[in-house]
């Protein structure tokens, strides 16, 4: 018989290009060695330097670079318009009337509402090296997991932040379209921020989905390295930002965290014991126990539907352009929803917010 002939050894693989941008704001190379990031969107409010760090952070291959001006403080206008000549295949939309948290995120989804995810960030993050190529390859393993019903994990986070520790959940997440498939989009009465990522949480909950941390991924929060300070900390002390802020608090404080809002659709504005970003908890007292985690069910303390409406979806959101107005302006305080415009306004109370209860009456 003829000899069996020795096995050749394969060629070597052609690495990928990289591709270089040096455009003069930004100075970064991405790496392409994997599947690129179908969006990476930001929505920057008054830290246009903390919104270049974090472009500049950028190391891994993006199709599409979203970027969401809320508000109009002139040196993040003067940064986008720059960033508009120089890389004019980016999107870059701006709102001077601030389309909010909710609007923002919004506004990202739907710059290219068929990707298979989003990676949605604050202004005040920036990506350790390599790690937005190992955050975007642990997604796409999440999203053959969920497509093969092996996980319900649709929001996904970066493991570690600020020394070493978790970085605060929804300051940068992706965001899998089965979630939005599933339950909709951010609900804009939310405004300005706070509450929306916690209504998103409860409906997520109650299509059995929920949200996980992506191993090995590291991201800066802030300017501080030694501690965690939030981008909005130190911008307070920037006198070139003062007058902005100063108007947002104002408006902040007649949003009330969204609590109001948040109480009239699930019932109650806080929920104790609901929410742990590496595990998932969700109404239960969890503890170790000889080294375990044992968790107990609690009661629901939140309505099974939005405004304890069967009828309604999940997904369900009522736009109240009075209340946004009254947020903007102070209009008519104290600024309610008006539950009117729901389908079956009686399935809820909404007499009166007792702020100490956090419940309608």
């Amino acid at each position: 018989p003829a000899p069996t002939p020795a096995p050749t050894a394969a060629p070597p693989s052609t690495p990928r290009p990289r591709i270089v941008l040096n455009t003069g704001i930004i100075n970064t190379t991405w790496d392409t060695d994997g599947p690129p990031i179908p969006v990476l969107g930001v929505s920057v409010f008054v830290n246009a330097d903390l919104l270049v760090r974090l472009l500049n952070s950028i190391d891994y291959h993006v199709e599409k670079v979203v970027i969401i001006h809320n508000g109009k403080h002139p040196l993040v206008s003067e940064t986008l318009e720059k960033l508009r000549a120089e890389q004019p295949g980016w999107i870059i939309q701006s709102y001077p009337e601030n389309l909010g948290c909710a609007g923002a995120w919004n506004a990202v989804l739907d710059a290219a509402p068929q990707a298979r995810y989003h990676i949605i960030s604050n202004d005040d993050i920036a990506f350790k090296p390599g790690t937005l190529k190992r955050y975007a390859l642990g997604v796409e393993h999440q999203i053959e997991l969920v497509e093969r019903g092996e996980s319900n994990k649709v929001i996904l986070y970066p493991s570690h932040g600020n020394l070493g520790m978790l970085s605060p959940p929804w300051s940068c997440f992706a965001i899998l379209a089965h979630a939005v498939n599933t339950i909709g989009r951010f609900d804009t009465n939310f405004w300005p921020v706070y509450h929306e990522d916690y209504d998103y949480m409860v409906r997520m909950a109650r299509a059995g989905l929920w949200q996980a941390l992506v191993p090995r991924t590291t991201v800066q929060h802030g300017w501080a390295t030694d501690k965690y300070e939030p981008g909005m900390e130190r911008a307070s002390k920037d006198q070139g930002k003062v007058a902005v802020l100063e108007e947002y608090k104002v408006q902040q404080k007649r949003h009330e965290r969204g609590s109001p809002y948040f109480a009239l659709k699930w019932g109650i504005a806080e929920t104790p014991g609901i929410y742990d970003a590496v595990n998932g908890y969700w109404n239960q007292t969890c503890a170790i126990n000889q080294g375990k985690m044992v968790c107990t069910p609690q009661p629901n303390v939140l309505y099974a539907n939005p405004f304890n409406d069967p009828s309604l979806p999940l997904s369900f959101v009522k736009w109240d352009p009075a209340l946004r107005q009254c947020l903007q302006l102070g209009t008519n305080p104290p600024c309610r929803y008006n539950h009117s415009l729901l389908p079956h306004p009686d399935l809820v109370p909404h007499k009166t917010y007792n702020a100490a209860w956090k419940r309608w009456r």
